[in-house]
């Protein structure tokens, strides 16, 4: 009976002996935040006996309003950072409290609320867009064993994506073949390239080769040459056009 009796009080001494571990640690921590402010503050640690006070104190009002313990630094940088600001607006401040903690880990709390509730809705948004959607890819249009219809967005079941699936693969093999029948497409023929339009002339004397539109037989040439009868000078081309 005894043996027994053991038996059934060893879950609750296990389940007291981690409530009174968690409850350590999380004194331990905020009792290191108490005095981190007292020195930077330039004060004279608390006697123990305050200090537990204190710290058991801040520990209820920090259960009350839920903070976790992995959270009392960044809530306790917050809270420093708000009343420098507090400070420096002219308010008067001196002794830190529990309760500013509790503030700051509700603005936390809110923004990443708010944050989750964003990535929601934009990763709803994404997955039920028109351009996103696997059923018309877009096109607004549904085909359906009924007919065409309005699509409606809503994501494919697995089963859907597997019969689609196995549809695209059929279509697919029908196509290719169809393409082996035909065979390889030939290059189309490409046509000789046609001359420029209008009269060739040739210059007689430079040897300068002209096509235009009207007729320049035995006209000058009259293009710039770089020789003349000194090194460097320029001069016309004398010579004469001819039909060629």
């Amino acid at each position: 009976m005894q043996s027994r009796n053991n038996q059934t009080l060893e879950p609750t001494r296990s389940a007291n002996t981690t409530t009174q571990s968690s409850t350590a640690r999380r004194a331990q921590a905020l009792g290191t935040l108490i005095a981190k402010f007292r020195l930077t503050n330039g004060w004279q640690p608390l006697p123990p006996a305050d200090q537990m006070a204190m710290t058991a104190a801040w520990l209820e009002v920090l259960d009350i309003s839920g903070v976790p313990a992995e959270q009392y630094e960044a809530c306790y940088a917050a809270a420093v950072q708000a009343r420098a600001e507090r400070r420096a607006a002219g308010e008067n401040l001196v002794h830190l409290t529990a309760d500013e903690l509790a503030a700051e880990w509700l603005k936390i709390k809110r923004l990443h609320d708010e944050m989750q509730r964003e990535e929601m809705k934009h990763r709803m948004l994404t997955e039920n867009a028109p351009g996103a959607c696997q059923r018309c890819l877009g096109t607004g249009k549904d085909s359906t064993p009924d007919g065409v219809i309005d699509c409606d967005h809503v994501p494919l079941t697995d089963e859907q994506k597997a019969a689609r699936d196995a549809l695209r693969d059929e279509k697919l093999a029908w196509i290719r073949a169809e393409m082996k029948k035909v065979g390889a497409p030939k290059p189309p023929v490409r046509d000789a390239p046609k001359p420029p339009p209008g009269l060739w002339f040739k210059c007689d004397s430079c040897s300068r080769r002209l096509n235009v539109l009207r007729d320049m037989d035995g006209q000058r040439c009259g293009d710039l040459l770089n020789r003349g009868t000194h090194e460097g000078e320029l001069r016309l081309c004398e010579g004469t056009m001819h039909s060629v």
